[in-house]
C-alpha cells in the first residue's frame, strides 16, 4: 500500500513540475510569427494600393499573391525611381507581383519604404 502511495505521489510531483515549467515558458516566438505575417500582408496591400492603375491591370492576380522580401538596398543599379539614391544602405521591402505577360520575365518588382510602405522605385527585370 505504501509503495502505491509513493508511486502516485511521484507521478503527481513530476506532472506538477512539468506543468509549472510549461506554463512559464516565454511565448514570444509565436507572437512574432503572427506579427511578421501580418506585416507582410500589410506591405503587399499597401504597395498594391500605391501602384498606378495600368500596373495593377497588368498583374496576374491581386496583392494577396505577391511575394515580399526584406532587403538592404546596396545600390541603385537595377532600380529606377527618383528616391532610390536616398535609400541606399537602408532596409526596404521588395514586393514581387506576377504579370499577365507571356514573355519571361513576367513580373513587376516594387521597392517600398520599410516604415511607410510608399513606393521608392521599380526593379529592373532581366
Amino acid at each position: 500500500m505504501k509503495k502505491n502511495i509513493l508511486i502516485i505521489l511521484s507521478i503527481t510531483l513530476v506532472a506538477a513540475v512539468g506543468w509549472f515549467y510549461y506554463a512559464h515558458q516565454p511565448r514570444e516566438k509565436v507572437v512574432s510569427n503572427e506579427t511578421q505575417s501580418t506585416t507582410k500582408q500589410d506591405v503587399r496591400k499597401a504597395v498594391w494600393e500605391h501602384l498606378p492603375a495600368d500596373r495593377q491591370e497588368l498583374t496576374k492576380s491581386t496583392w494577396k499573391d505577391a511575394k515580399v522580401q526584406q532587403i538592404t538596398l546596396d545600390g541603385a543599379g537595377n532600380i529606377t525611381g527618383e528616391l532610390v539614391e536616398s535609400y541606399v544602405g537602408t532596409e526596404v521591402y521588395m514586393v514581387d507581383f506576377t504579370t499577365t505577360r507571356k514573355a519571361i520575365p513576367n513580373n513587376i518588382i516594387v521597392i517600398a519604404d520599410k516604415d511607410t510602405f510608399e513606393i521608392i522605385g521599380y526593379g529592373l527585370v532581366d
